[in-house]
């Protein structure tokens, strides 16, 4: 769960990138220096990259979420199934302090006679 937890908060972080980078201001900082007609179609290409780099992050995002939301559930069943066992492993112990002990008498070992 802390995988899938520490993976989104990766992927947000990002994506929150992407998005900043996606800002036309920030786009036209990286084209305008260049200030040439065929380097400013390369902001829109640029800004085509972005994009197709924020559709892929946003869909692992989706697909981390539908992890986490299998996962919850699974972990809280784990955890009630833990807490069961734990239960009744208690229960057989403290049955077993209260009732006495029985050791069955030890068996000695009988000699067979030697054939004749």
């Amino acid at each position: 769960m802390r995988d899938v937890q520490a993976k989104e908060t990766d992927l947000q972080a990002q994506l929150d990138q992407v998005d900043y980078a996606l800002q036309p201001e920030n786009i036209e900082r990286v084209v305008e220096p260049l200030a040439r007609p065929i380097l400013k179609s390369r902001g829109s290409n640029v800004a085509s990259q972005l994009e197709n780099q924020k559709s892929k992050l946003r869909a692992q995002l989706d697909q981390l979420e539908q992890s986490r939301i299998r996962l919850e559930p699974a972990i809280a069943t784990a955890d009630a199934e833990v807490e069961k066992l734990q239960r009744q492993m208690e229960l057989t112990n403290q049955k077993q302090n209260q009732s006495p002990t029985q050791t069955p008498p030890a068996q000695t070992p009988t000699e067979t006679p030697p054939p004749e």
